[in-house]
């Protein structure tokens, strides 16, 4: 009785963990923020920075060592993992790759993100409870998107800068902790800002808590596909009796979908809204026709009306830096790899590629992106084909991850940023997560 008392301890602890993770990716840099404007601390404020990684660490050795997994896909994860070791050795033994030791851990944790943040969310416990929380962490991060809508707004008028860099010290976060004192302009973060149509990097971007517009732009789409998923089906759009909780998706639903656009990141709102659209077409089956028809008119106008803005929003000046760094880096790619380093926008010295997938590529070899995408793309036709028999808000949830997941899948094309811990760990997890809900409650 006592093991089975201390096997359910160590569970609950497990669960608490992977919560405790997913928050605090969250709430990381405007805690520390305040931390080390406190208390001056570097040494302290470096290792909290750092606790994550240990974390999931700590979380992935437990995972792995209870894991129940189909033998061919676990083939390969441990394929996957082949590729990696011989990269490391690779990199050690190039003399062109001189990379600092948290370089280095950075770029192989960029990695591995995706296998080892899969397992960790597969591997939950109590998954019934799991389930229910996933819609409370849901409700946080639109709170954070009405925070991130607020400070967007009081920029405009006032101007939010000087919050950022004088009182929270920012710049001192980003140069000491991050080391990343070559990512700042003007002191502020380079990708705070962009140039839709209105010059060099003079657009402002929403940032929130995160302080980072991409990290916004990638976790605001998990509650924004969920909620809007969840309206379409579970209401009829042209309703005449408002409840509470009819008007609670809907209004979630558009923050999220404001705070996405306001981030300006394209490779994550330009399929969000195709999946939204097409969920719309889907659900509303009485309203099918006149939406289509209103959506071919009012699509017209919008481009007649607007079409040099909307070029501009699609087609800005970081479009052709990201073509050009494509090119170049397909040109330098080796067939084995050139090891951990030798590739990714956010090492210097390193082949800029502005692609997760060529990233991987130049490091670890061509042949290696075949278990990676079969990592990413397996837990999304798993929940797939066995969702079916679930129901309620469970059903929404696991299918708005899948639709997360080919948002996921279409970004890593043209960004590294699946690539960032903060960014990307809620989707991971939860994807993973969905996939052994899904093995333990769906449809055989």
């Amino acid at each position: 009785m006592k093991i089975k008392n201390d096997v359910l301890i160590i569970h609950n602890l497990y669960d608490k963990l992977v919560w405790l993770l997913l928050v605090w990716c969250v709430l990381q840099d405007f805690f520390l923020c305040i931390f080390l404007r406190l208390t001056g601390i570097t040494p302290l404020a470096k290792l909290m920075f750092y606790s994550k990684d240990l974390i999931l660490v700590l979380l992935f050795i437990w995972a792995i060592s209870h894991l129940k997994i189909n033998e061919r896909i676990l083939l390969w994860y441990i394929l996957f993992f082949v590729f990696m070791g011989a990269a490391v050795l690779v990199s050690l033994n190039n003399p062109n790759i001189n990379l600092k030791i948290t370089s280095l851990m950075s770029a192989i944790r960029g990695l591995l993100l995706l296998p080892t943040l899969t397992l960790v969310g597969y591997s939950i416990n109590n998954k019934v409870k799991f389930m229910e929380n996933i819609k409370k962490y849901y409700n946080f991060l639109v709170v954070i998107a009405v925070i991130g809508i607020i400070e967007f707004v009081f920029d405009i008028f006032w101007g939010t800068k000087s919050f950022w860099m004088d009182l929270l010290r920012l710049d001192d976060f980003y140069q000491v902790i991050k080391g990343a004192s070559a990512g700042l302009e003007n002191g502020t973060p380079g990708n705070w800002y962009t140039d839709i149509g209105m010059g060099y990097r003079t657009q402002k971007r929403l940032i929130s808590i995160w302080a980072a517009p991409l990290t916004a732009g990638y976790v605001i789409l998990l509650p924004c596909l969920f909620y809007s998923i969840s309206f379409f089906k579970n209401y009829s759009f042209f309703r005449t009796k408002m409840t509470k909780q009819y008007m609670s998706a809907l209004n979630a639903f558009i923050v999220c979908l404001v705070a996405i656009a306001l981030t300006f990141t394209r490779q994550v709102l330009l399929p969000a809204l195709v999946i939204i659209f097409i969920s719309f077409i889907y659900y509303q089956k009485k309203n099918r026709n006149v939406f289509i028809v209103g959506s071919i008119i009012f699509g017209t106008l919008a481009v007649l009306l607007m079409v040099e803005s909307i070029t501009a929003y699609i087609y800005n000046g970081s479009t052709m830096v990201h073509i050009i760094r494509l090119e170049e880096a397909i040109s330098q790619i080796s067939f084995w790899g050139s090891g951990i380093g030798s590739f990714g926008t956010r090492f210097a010295g390193a082949i800029a590629t502005e692609s997760q997938y060529l990233t991987l590529m130049g490091q670890l070899g061509v042949m290696a992106i075949i278990p990676y995408l079969v990592i990413l793309i397996y837990p999304i036709l798993y929940c797939k084909h066995r969702v079916k028999q679930i129901e309620g808000e469970a059903k929404i949830m696991i299918c708005s991850l899948c639709f997360s997941g080919l948002c996921v899948l279409f970004a890593g094309m043209l960004s590294e940023t699946v690539g960032a811990f903060t960014s990307i760990a809620q989707y991971y997890v939860l994807i993973g997560f969905s996939w052994g809900y899904c093995k333990e409650y769906g449809v055989k």
